[in-house]
């Protein structure tokens, strides 16, 4: 049986009440911030009454709606939550590239499934660096200033035994080693809500964490997805490059901005948290409580035919921009060695590329850092 539970003050409490019974803020009613089994006569005996709150199930729901409308910080243990924006998003701009506005709709259940519905409507336009050449019926490459897509978007999450908090408007986990599986679905139809183009893209992934009792953890993410249709480059599936000198999971440090398109993918990302095993064995470096961390992520790519302007520059797909290459057989891999708990918050990792070496213009090492509080 599922229960709610609301943590509260006093004052979330007494709020609700003054307001039904006429009282001002000023000078709250004292009667009504008891319960009907705290009230008891002149005599000191208690008045008979059934407390109302646990016989009527309208009245608990009443109640609950009540404290959870005051701004207070509760917390939630109940079926089901869910947000929304009741608007659509200011448009944005970053580095002149995109303007874009989206409506969003998740619900969330307590069983661990997940469910959102988001609808993207978004003018890409070109830049100097990314220029937008496309093809016509004749092979001639001409350039265009813009695109538009309206793109609706479904996605579902399913994390098995997963256990988190819940506050009014988020939901923080406390475990990390519960199976997560995601799953989405991105479509356009070209002409309606003036999309330029029929789209369709799928994408599944799964996370776990091992958890290895002293000899630490590793946390496992791996990924998938595949673009249907005939498309141009800005709607295929972009690696995460990192270009900057933070770590970030799920991202490929070494590798540079659009040096990779493919339509077809499968990348993984592991990261192994050794908690100081090698470290703490050497008599004075295991005083400063340094923690190794080892990562090993990589990407497998396929650019099929009909996206290939290589190959075949047929009508409707843009120029590749200079410096984009297709992926062979063998795919982009780097891996990190890192120390963690560097001053209780710093972490140094150290990273190299192991494919790919030979292409101009790649970086073959790097050192990113990161600050986070561990203990």
């Amino acid at each position: 049986m599922l229960r709610r539970l609301n943590i509260y003050s006093r004052h979330s409490f007494a709020e609700p009440q003054a307001e039904e019974a006429g009282c001002s803020n000023k000078r709250p009613c004292p009667s009504r911030l008891m319960t009907p089994t705290a009230r008891r006569t002149s005599s000191g005996q208690p008045t008979g009454r059934k407390e109302a709150v646990r016989r009527n199930p309208r009245s608990m729901e009443k109640l609950m709606e009540r404290l959870n409308s005051v701004r207070v910080p509760i917390l939630r243990w109940g079926k089901a939550s869910s947000t929304s924006d009741r608007y659509p998003s200011p448009a944005s701009w970053r580095d002149g590239r995109w303007t874009a506005t989206h409506r969003n709709r998740e619900q969330k259940h307590y069983n661990g499934f997940s469910y959102n519905a988001i609808v993207r409507n978004r003018r890409e336009y070109a830049t100097p660096y990314a220029a937008f050449e496309r093809f016509g019926a004749d092979g001639t490459a001409r350039p265009v200033g813009h695109y538009d897509m309206t793109q609706p978007e479904l996605g579902i999450r399913y994390a098995y035994k997963e256990k988190f908090y819940q506050t009014r408007n988020l939901r923080i986990p406390i475990t990390f080693d519960a199976w997560i599986v995601n799953a989405r679905h991105v479509m356009a139809k070209k002409d309606f809500l003036g999309s330029d183009y029929d789209y369709h893209r799928t994408e599944v992934g799964l996370q776990k964490r091992f958890w290895f009792s002293a000899f630490g953890y590793l946390d496992v993410i791996a990924k998938g997805g595949k673009v249907w249709n005939k498309v141009p480059w800005p709607l295929l599936l972009l690696p995460n490059a990192n270009l900057t000198y933070t770590i970030q999971k799920e991202s490929y440090t070494n590798m540079n901005a659009l040096e990779f398109i493919n339509d077809e993918y499968a990348s993984w990302d592991i990261t192994y948290y050794m908690n100081g095993n090698l470290l703490n064995r050497i008599p004075l470096i295991r005083k400063l409580q340094w923690r190794e961390v080892f990562c090993f992520r990589g990407l497998w790519g396929h650019l099929t035919d009909k996206n290939n302007p290589m190959k075949h520059p047929t009508e409707g797909l843009y120029r590749f921009p200079a410096g984009t290459h297709a992926m062979g057989r063998t795919p982009y891999m780097e891996a990190s060695v890192g120390i963690e708990n560097i001053f209780k918050f710093l972490r140094v990792d150290y990273v190299w590329r192991m494919s790919y070496r030979d292409l101009p213009g790649i970086q073959r090492r790097g050192v990113r850092m990161t600050m986070s509080l561990s203990f």
